[in-house]
């Protein structure tokens, strides 16, 4: 059941130009996905609370990204996460959280080409609950094709002491997502990130709880699909 919905336009201050998405909060996971991955047994936060420093052993930054294949082309609406923790914003000052999705053309794993504009979300005077399931559609529709590596990624368009956004992933060796990785950069507020992002140690098998959304030419019915996402042989023996 959605609670609210946000359409407010955001400064951006990094990066590539914003442009305004909406987004909705819900008790239950977005229906319907064309990929998803359901596992959950861990966190990773989006943050951007301090200026930058590389001298200090805490993380005053951290950009997300989460890379996926489409089995079939589609077209992608919406990205779902799964918050971990309650996040609160409660001053005026812009929270523009945003979303580019980049595709991997050098066969690297990592995308490397921002495929359409950033999307900007401003959580302004929201109150998340943990476990809440966040919906961000697009500010436009993307064409992407089977059998291509793209990565969808996250960070804040500006620093402020309440910007963090911590989400549910994979645990280590716990149902990692086949078709993809998690990667993530720390100190370093460019965005989108791109070829920056690296595989953490604990990474290659903590893969982030999401849901893409939209519309496929064809393919497989998601009732088919197992919980990371894949067709389930079992269904088919």
């Amino acid at each position: 059941m959605s609670r609210y919905l946000s359409c407010l336009t955001a400064a951006l201050t990094v990066g590539s130009p914003a442009f305004a998405g909406t987004f909705t909060v819900d008790l239950n996971p977005p229906a319907n996905p064309v990929v998803f991955n359901e596992q959950r047994n861990g966190g990773v936060g989006v943050d951007w609370q301090e200026p930058p420093d590389l001298n200090d052993e805490d993380t005053e930054t951290r950009v997300v990204a989460q890379s996926f294949t489409l089995p079939n082309d589609t077209t992608l609406d919406a990205i779902g996460l799964q918050l971990r923790t309650a996040a609160t914003f409660t001053d005026t000052a812009p929270h523009d959280f945003l979303i580019a999705i980049l595709e991997d053309t050098d066969s690297n794993g990592i995308g490397d080409t921002q495929v359409g504009g950033t999307s900007s979300f401003d959580f302004t005077n929201q109150a998340l609950n943990a476990s809440d399931y966040l919906t961000f559609n697009l500010d436009a529709s993307l064409s992407l094709t089977a059998g291509t590596t793209y990565h969808f990624e996250m960070f804040w368009g500006t620093e402020d002491p309440e910007h963090l956004l911590s989400f549910q992933r994979s645990g280590n060796n716990n149902g990692a997502y086949e078709d993809g990785g998690f990667f993530n950069v720390l100190d370093d507020p460019t965005f989108p990130a791109g070829e920056l992002l690296t595989v953490p140690v604990n990474g290659p098998l903590r893969d982030m709880t999401f849901y893409l959304l939209g519309t496929e030419t064809g393919g497989n019915d998601p009732a088919d699909l197992d919980l990371d996402g894949d067709v389930d042989d079992a269904d088919f023996a």
